[in-house]
């Protein structure tokens, strides 16, 4: 348990509030680079303990408005002061050597997002398995609200190795502070690293939340208290398929087809709380196992 804020947490509480549209919070100033190889290797560990990556997953840190500085491509979990970290300049023609090969995600994102002061490339698997079976992730709990009404899909699964596709990533991710790549994980983007991942652990925290409340969701039908129901034919009466791995009705007339989302009053009562919360998650990820 910490009993402090480290330099990240305080880092993160010292930025300005969460305004109305998710993931516009920013960095008071760039980490140098001795405090982002600390982020770096925090974030690293909490990513592994929490199983969002496995083999594959990077985060960097802004230690200048023009420069990153990146994990190695090797497991996140791994990660000490002296792993060979990549320092990226953002106007780069090439990668460095050392750089993980979807470093254009990055790049490209601080590009677009010139007040992001870190990014966290990971692999949640829930959100991942939504997004194939075209399930949209949306706030059903408090914290959900803190990835916006929807969380955006870039649908296209090929792998991010080229300036072109990062350009695209970050048009797709716009002013959210999260993205889902069909079949290839998720991104993340915040203030520091300690904040995008307590993000990326609040997006998949929200898809199991969305494929719960999806598995057990009948929807309402319309059907008039004094109609008289019509005899059909038994194929006709058979049940269609609505959503993951749920068999009903189709939905007619007034009532949810799904599971139903925050009110807008009721996600930006929860957004408005999003610094002090997105802190004390941080601070869970960090406790030893």
């Amino acid at each position: 348990m910490h009993t402090e804020p480290d330099g990240e947490t305080a880092r993160a509480e010292a930025a300005p509030g969460m305004p109305s549209t998710p993931g516009q919070r920013v960095a008071t100033e760039p980490a140098g680079a001795e405090r982002a190889v600390v982020e770096l290797v925090a974030a690293g560990r909490a990513l592994a303990g929490a199983g969002l990556v496995t083999a594959f997953g990077h985060v960097s840190v802004r230690i200048a408005p023009d420069r990153l500085l990146m994990t190695p491509p090797s497991p996140l979990g791994t990660l000490t002061p002296a792993s060979p970290y990549a320092e990226i300049p953002l106007d780069a023609n090439d990668l460095p050597a050392g750089a993980p090969r979807e470093a254009w995600i990055h790049v490209e994102l601080a590009r677009a997002r010139p007040g992001a002061g870190a990014i966290c490339r990971a692999q949640p698997p829930v959100a991942t398995a939504l997004a194939a079976a075209g399930v949209p992730i949306r706030p059903l709990h408090g914290q959900g609200a803190f990835l916006g009404p929807e969380v955006p899909v870039f649908d296209d699964a090929v792998l991010v190795r080229d300036r072109e596709r990062g350009r695209a990533l970050a048009e797709r991710l716009g002013a959210a502070p999260a993205v889902i790549l069909r079949g290839n994980g998720a991104v993340t983007v915040g203030a520091t690293a300690g904040e995008t991942v307590a993000l990326m652990w609040v997006l998949e925290a929200s898809a199991r939340m969305n494929a719960t409340a999806w598995s057990v969701t009948t929807p309402k039908t319309a059907t008039p208290k004094t109609a008289t129901p019509k005899k059909v034919a038994p194929e006709a009466a058979a049940p269609k398929t609505v959503g993951p791995a749920l068999a009903g009705p189709v939905p007619a007339g007034p009532g949810p087809a799904g599971p139903v989302p925050l009110s807008p009053a009721e996600q930006e009562a929860w957004r408005a709380a999003q610094p002090e919360l997105l802190a004390r998650v941080w601070a869970y990820l960090q406790e030893p196992s």
